[in-house]
This record gives C-alpha cells, structure tokens and sequence, in this order.
C-alpha cells in the first residue's frame, strides 16, 4: 500500500527541500535573478484549458509569473485534490508538475521538452494537446515514483507553488534553461535602448 501524503503545510512548505544546496554557484547566481512570484491580476489561458481543468476535477489557486515579461510568462495555477500534481495554463498552452520531498520533480509538457530529464528531473512531453490524456500519464507517472518510495509534497495555495517553482530554477533546471529565460529581457532591453538611441541622435 502506498505511503499517504505528507502536507507540506502553510508555515513552511517547503522545509524538506530548501536545505539542499543549489546545483552550483551559477545555478545560485541565475535562479536568485528569476522573479518567481504570485500575480495579483488576471491571467488569460488558451480557450478551453479552464474547462479541461474544471472537468478532470482540478481548482484554482491563483496565478503566477516568471521573470519580470508578465505578460508573456504568467500563468494560471491548478492544483487537483490532492494538492499533489500542479497544472499551470497560460495563453501558450499548458504543463502539469509534481515536486518530491527528495527535491527531484515531474513535469508533462504539451509540447517537445526544452528542458532535457536528469537525475533530477523527468522532463515528459505530452499526447498532442490531449489535457485530460496527458493528466491521466502524469498520474500514472507519479504513482510510480510513489511505489519507489518518493514522497510527493502538497501544494495548497499559490505561494507553495511558486516557492516550489523557485526551488526548480534552483535546484532542478539547468543553467543553460535559466540563461535563455533570462537573455529574452536583456536582448529586449538592448533593443529598446538601441531604438531610442537611433531616434534620438542628430540626423
């Protein structure tokens, strides 16, 4: 019979993991520059995925962003029963995570991976768009990490989420994933700078 859930808890969800070490000085480096936090405003998903969610029996918890682009990198954030599997919809499409005690985590993309799997991470692409499908696979996916003995922890509201989410850029991600989702701002940054430069000076 499986171990049941173990609730990370309000005060302090993430006090099993938090004490690792970050990969590396880089990965400390990088993943201390990525704003992972809640988004107090609106957050629009790709037509349907709310529905999808609502049906499988996932509920909301709010929202949350990456970086500073908002725009581009926020998303909705869905947890199901359990609070164990985390579904996050955004106007790009969707991806379903779950974290272990062990720091190690799930990911089932809708799209081909970025980030490759590791000792830490099974980086899984999904059925084509099928939500209901490819939740299903995660479940089936994390049952069998259960069966060896990982212990998921439970997400109940938006602040575990992206804690977690920040343990993953820390702990989980590889530096060459971190430096692409930093480099879009910086080369937008330059770009702007460029634009207004060129307006500007003496024709």
């Amino acid at each position: 019979m499986s171990a049941p859930y173990r609730d990370a808890g309000p005060a302090d969800p993430l006090a099993r993991i938090q004490a690792l070490p970050p990969r590396s000085r880089l990965h400390a480096v990088l993943s201390a520059l990525i704003v992972y936090r809640p988004w107090p405003g609106e957050v629009e998903a790709r037509k349907g995925l709310p529905e999808a969610a609502e049906t499988a029996g996932l509920r909301r918890l709010g929202s949350s962003f990456e970086w500073f682009l908002a725009s581009i990198l926020t998303s909705q954030v869905w947890a199901d029963g359990d609070g164990v599997t985390q579904a996050r919809l955004s106007n790009r499409g969707y991806w379903f995570t779950t974290y272990f005690e062990s720091g190690r985590c799930i990911i089932t993309w809708d799209h081909p991976p970025r980030t490759r799997s590791s000792e830490r991470l099974e980086s899984r692409q999904g059925k084509g768009g099928d939500f209901a499908r490819d939740y299903a696979d995660h479940l089936k996916t994390v049952e069998a990490w259960r069966e060896r003995g990982e212990v998921p922890i439970v997400v109940r509201d938006v602040r575990t989420a992206t804690a977690l989410g920040r343990h993953y850029y820390r702990f989980v991600a590889s530096a060459r994933t971190q430096v692409a989702l930093l480099s879009g701002p910086v080369i937008f940054a330059v770009a702007f700078l460029l634009a207004v430069w060129l307006v500007r000076r003496p024709h």
